[in-house]
């Protein structure tokens, strides 16, 4: 799912792992972080800062086209409970589609369902 238009070249549109633009793409191995020395930060302000978005982005679409990761880039006009709301709406969404498409059955593991379940009545309880 590309939301900025087709998908880079090189990347598998058929693999089911999924990068998105969030902290976790730092932490995975195959990207590579970003860099630890943030001195160069210090002085970053006004068309700085605009320089800096854009290498971020064009390092990571490099990073997730070398590791062959798609990537989805989602960019919310303001971090609020509805906007953070329909993301959480979207990936839920997303998951389950990839759980179809994959052939996964639902709920293919009895103890999580239970816990879902014993989750679910403490809700309904408060």
């Amino acid at each position: 799912l590309y939301l900025n238009g087709p998908a880079p070249e090189g990347v598998d549109r058929h693999q089911f792992e999924v990068s998105v633009e969030f902290a976790q793409l730092s932490e995975d191995p195959e990207l590579g972080g970003p860099d630890s020395n943030y001195d160069g930060l210090a002085d970053c302000k006004g068309s700085k800062i605009q320089t800096l978005e854009e290498s971020y982005r064009r390092v990571l679409t490099e990073r997730c086209v070398r590791a062959k990761h798609p990537l989805i880039r989602l960019e919310l006009p303001r971090m609020d409970a509805f906007s953070i709301g329909s993301l959480f709406c979207f990936f839920e969404t997303v998951a389950a589609v990839n759980q179809r498409l994959a052939e996964i059955p639902g709920w293919d593991d009895q103890k999580q369902a239970i816990s879902a379940e014993q989750l679910l009545d403490q809700v309904s309880k408060t």
